[in-house]
């Protein structure tokens, strides 16, 4: 995959198999990107500058809107934790098993005055943690919406199974607890196709070409119409239905000036890099194939073997597990798949001759 830094200076953007996009990581991290599922955006792509704040503001009749952005995953449970937060809704996520400090977030969970979960099933370590309520969520498959992939494109999700029992929707969800606090009419949705009409104008409200993200032309599109709705890329704006395949091929971009711009960060650094007393490296049991190829929750170990029985490409590496008495580990051989060290284990085990004294505790 060709560097950045070298396509722009250039002129290659936009040319074939000129790409330099990463992949996402995340079913529908792109889509979640465009309506503002990140702390530190506002919907259709906009941030928090005092401009963008008063449009979106306009749009929505919102004169009380978020004025800065909020904690992230990590900085909202220490919030939680020292009584900043407290009330939490959690959907679509299990942050007792997710977050880095596992057990830190367990304990803030349990200090909400309300703990509210969405979950599809009744067993989870975060629908363990003591919620408040515990509501019934639609699974992917039984959900109706639409996915944006790494390409910009837009597809339509159909479900392929009503909800189990009294299940709904994310969406119905939000919508009823927001009629009952007294903004019904903000949030009288008839249905995925109603949201997606919103979606679709505030990303060309007082747009006129200056933002990237732009469905105009899919703004007043019909029940009918996005129940038929075909894969396209945006920018899609009004004149323009079919969207567009490929950005920036005409050298223009989307700043002021209209020229693209480089801007140099500073390479990252571990706060602490192994040396020869202790070299090695920790997670919290979390590999890299696990965040985008496996099962997040699956254990370290049992990750390490299946990847090393099914792929058999590379260099062998070394997996060390750390086991729970304190000051040993068990070196053990799992194939391709580099991994320095873990305090994951499944089983309790005794120190015994292929135990040695762990080179980890400070």
């Amino acid at each position: 995959m060709p560097s950045l830094i070298a396509i722009l200076p250039l002129a290659a953007l936009a040319r074939l198999e000129r790409g330099h996009f990463h992949l996402t990581g995340q079913p529908n991290a792109m889509g979640g990107r465009e309506v503002g599922g990140l702390a530190n955006q506002l919907a259709a792509h906009m941030g928090f500058s005092a401009e963008e704040i008063a449009r979106v503001g306009r749009f929505w009749g919102a004169p009380r809107l978020a004025r800065r952005a909020g904690f992230k995953a990590v900085e909202m449970f220490e919030a939680v934790a020292r009584g900043g937060i407290k009330a939490l809704w959690i959907m679509g996520t299990n942050p007792a098993v997710s977050l880095p400090r596992a057990d830190h977030a367990r304990a803030a969970l349990r200090k909400l005055d309300l703990l509210v979960v969405s979950e599809i099933v009744k067993s989870t370590d975060t629908a363990s943690a003591g919620p408040h309520v515990l509501l019934p969520a639609a699974a992917w498959g039984e959900k109706d919406g639409t996915v944006t992939n790494s390409e910009r494109r837009i597809s339509r999700q159909r479900a392929f199974a009503p909800p189990a029992g009294e299940a709904r929707p994310d969406w119905w969800a939000v919508s009823e607890v927001a009629k009952r606090m007294g903004f019904g009419i903000a949030f009288d949705y008839s249905g995925p196709a109603a949201i997606f009409r919103e979606h679709a104008a505030l990303s060309a409200f007082e747009n006129n070409g200056t933002r990237d993200f732009d469905l105009g032309s899919l703004a007043n599109l019909s029940d009918a119409g996005y129940d038929a709705l075909t894969p396209l890329q945006w920018p899609a704006p009004a004149g323009s239905p079919g969207g567009k395949k490929r950005m920036f091929a005409d050298g223009r971009f989307f700043t002021p000036s209209g020229r693209a711009r480089f801007i140099a960060i500073p390479e990252p650094v571990l706060a602490e890099a192994p040396d020869a007393d202790f070299p090695f490296l920790l997670n919290t049991g979390r590999v890299r194939d696990q965040w985008h190829h496996d099962d997040p929750d699956r254990p370290f170990a049992e990750t390490c073997k299946a990847h090393s029985r099914s792929i058999r490409r590379g260099k062998p590496g070394r997996c060390v597990e750390a086991r729970p008495q304190r000051g040993w580990l068990r070196p053990c051989e799992h194939g391709a798949w580099e991994c320095r060290a873990s305090g994951q284990n499944n089983r309790r085990t005794s120190p015994g001759p292929d135990l040695r004294p762990n080179p980890l505790e400070r």
